[in-house]
């Protein structure tokens, strides 16, 4: 029987733990691969063949208490469905993205699991902790939190995975209480996309636009573009200063406003636009590694994936982190010391600034970094081996 692999993901207001734990199901190949996705719905992205999905109830966190019934209810269901679906796959490997580093209000779903696994003598599944490079802002981190964190990870999981290059980022800056996890530690590489995930030409592509010789497509992307990130304003900003570049660059702007976007906003920024044509709005592509490859510049925020992306491309960059993000702003500072990008300051973004800062990342070359992208295949290997050493 093929060894089985079984995820757990949960996304809130942002689609990056989806992206970057999709990745790692594409890098796996010869595994039965399950999928608990506990986020909201993606309704642009289609999900691969190889898998299968249960998607758990989802609830909104940001409006709910979490002392709320309905709250409770819905944990509960969640829970139930974790543990039936763990019970039927009985997997080698069971991979937890990002918990116990966040998402400690989900605690009441994954504990029953965790505690089988931990009291049976029969089960041999490893236990993973799947993590980005940045967990959190540093002042998030109280001491009491990361040593019960510390003491999670050390009584229910035997690996943890931190997608990053410690020569660009060491998790051990943020997470201070580092020397109190005693399970085996593995810096896997950044996660980076290295092909679109529609096979097919379809959707929004750079063949489906005129461009002169001279003219310059810069592209804009909002990440998830939830509201609260500021993503109306952003883009507003990015708008509005093309008006002061018409006056001496001929460009094209490519938009991409983000999946959870609301509809009203939508509405407003292509209202906004309307009769411009060398504004291009729209909400979502599967195809952004193809628009990266033909971009002169990119402006977005410094969410994990995209900053993949741009340097997976080595794409000129302009990033403005969103302050609600509690890891883009360090990773965004990470980029311009290497200078890899330049960063506005979302308090400070303003038409004029922005249309400055595009003439001069425009005219800056492209720089090379030696930063490791290959975290998906490094995280299939390390698994591989894993497997091979309990079986």
């Amino acid at each position: 029987m093929r060894p089985r692999i079984l995820f757990y993901s949960h996304h809130v207001r942002g689609i990056g733990h989806y992206v970057r734990t999709r990745q790692l199901i594409e890098s796996l190949e010869g595994y039965d691969l399950f999928y608990l996705n506990g986020g909201r719905e993606l309704s642009n992205y289609s999900n691969p063949d190889h898998v299968t999905i249960r998607t758990l109830p989802n609830f909104d966190e940001g409006g709910m208490s979490t002392d709320s019934p309905i709250y409770s209810n819905i944990i509960t269901q969640r829970q139930q469905i974790i543990h039936s679906t763990f019970e039927e796959v009985n997997p080698d490997v069971f991979i937890i993205e990002f918990f116990p580093f966040g998402r400690w209000y989900l605690r009441d779903e994954l504990f029953p699991v965790l505690h089988t696994i931990k009291l049976s003598k029969q089960l041999r599944t490893c236990v993973i902790c799947s993590l980005r490079d940045i967990p959190k802002e540093k002042t998030e981190y109280t001491k009491s939190y990361m040593m019960r964190c510390s003491t999670v990870l050390n009584t229910y999981f035997d690996h943890l995975f931190v997608h990053a290059d410690p020569k660009f980022c060491e998790v051990e800056e943020f997470f201070t209480s580092w020397h109190h996890i005693d399970i085996e530690i593995h810096y896997t590489g950044y996660v980076s996309q290295k092909k679109s995930w529609s096979q097919n030409d379809t959707g929004f592509l750079p063949s489906h636009i005129d461009l002169s010789s001279d003219e310059r497509v810069i592209l804009i992307t909002a990440g998830s573009g939830i509201d609260s990130y500021g993503t109306l304003d952003f883009l507003r900003n990015c708008i509005e200063a093309k008006k002061y570049l018409d006056k001496n660059l001929e460009s094209k702007f490519v938009i991409f406003c983000g999946e959870f976007l609301s509809s009203a906003s939508f509405n407003e920024l292509r209202a906004y636009c309307q009769g411009t044509k060398d504004i291009i709005v729209h909400r979502f592509t599967p195809n952004l590694l193809e628009w990266m490859e033909i971009a002169d510049l990119s402006i977005s925020r410094s969410g994990y994936n995209t900053c993949m992306n741009i340097l997976e491309k080595r794409v000129k960059a302009i990033l403005v982190p969103a302050k609600a993000g509690g890891d883009q702003e360090l990773r965004a500072e990470k980029f311009v010391n290497m200078r890899l990008a330049t960063k506005i300051d979302e308090q400070k973004l303003s038409p004029e600034i922005l249309a400055k800062e595009i003439q001069k990342s425009l005219c800056r070359k492209p720089v090379a970094s030696n930063i490791q992208l290959n975290g998906a295949y490094r995280t299939a290997q390390l698994i591989s081996e894993i497997i091979k050493t309990r079986a």
